[in-house]
């Protein structure tokens, strides 16, 4: 029940991000694929992805058209999926734009929520063989203070607010709403801001990351991904 989300523009991307996927899990969990499952989309049953599975020796299974309760398991998780999407789209009052976010993140919340399948564990416990660092988890769409990284002068603002949209490997993404674009970063305060902007701090924790907000520094300028409407 371990899901991973890529978010395509294109369907001509999908043959090369099965691919990877493939190749990516023989690598890391020394696990391979014997049969590949899928409706009759274009995007599977393309003539080189037909050729790339046959000479890995892996089996096509095809559904029949207009019977998705052959592929009840999928058809399932993408209902979890798009429900638990909608609900974080309305509680934050996002932009439609930011649905590939919030589809991530919703895959994100249900790896690490247990299932009747996984029994007193979770499936990114299961896939990883380790627990789940919950301490992580904040409100899809919240307020976000993070510091901001590059050359400043004396002056300068230290930080700058934003909308928490995501996890990273190592951080969290945020939505800058004035440049349009998402940011990565690891020292964020979240949610605790005054009505004159201003930041407090309610525990040790992040009494230490507002330090590291203001602190007078010269980091190398931070360049972070950058997401078109589509995520």
């Amino acid at each position: 029940h371990y899901t991973e989300v890529y978010l395509v523009e294109h369907k001509s991307e999908v043959e090369n991000v099965i691919k990877n996927y493939i190749i990516r899990v023989k690598n890391l969990k020394g696990l391979k694929v014997s049969k590949f499952r899928c409706d009759n989309g274009g995007e599977y049953i393309g003539k080189s992805l037909q050729q790339w599975f046959q000479s890995k020796g892996i089996e096509t299974d095809y559904t029949i058209p207009h019977t998705p309760q052959l592929n009840g398991k999928s058809e399932r998780l993408n209902r979890s999926i798009l429900n638990k999407t909608r609900a974080l789209m309305f509680q934050a009052q996002l932009p439609k734009e930011m649905w590939g976010e919030a589809v991530k993140t919703a895959a994100y919340l249900l790896n690490r929520s247990p299932t009747e399948a996984t029994p007193g564990t979770t499936p990114i416990e299961n896939w990883t063989g380790r627990k789940p660092d919950l301490s992580r988890l904040q409100i899809f769409g919240t307020d976000a203070c993070a510091k901001v990284l590059g050359y400043l002068k004396k002056l300068d603002v230290r930080s700058k607010r934003f909308i928490f949209v995501g996890y990273g490997t190592n951080g969290y993404r945020l939505w800058d709403p004035e440049r349009r674009r998402i940011i990565r970063s690891r020292d964020v305060v979240f949610g605790n801001f005054l009505e004159n902007g201003e930041v407090k701090a309610e525990d040790e924790k992040e009494v230490d990351i507002l330090e590291a907000l203001f602190e007078d520094d010269e980091e190398e300028v931070f360049k972070p991904d950058v997401i078109g409407n589509n995520g």
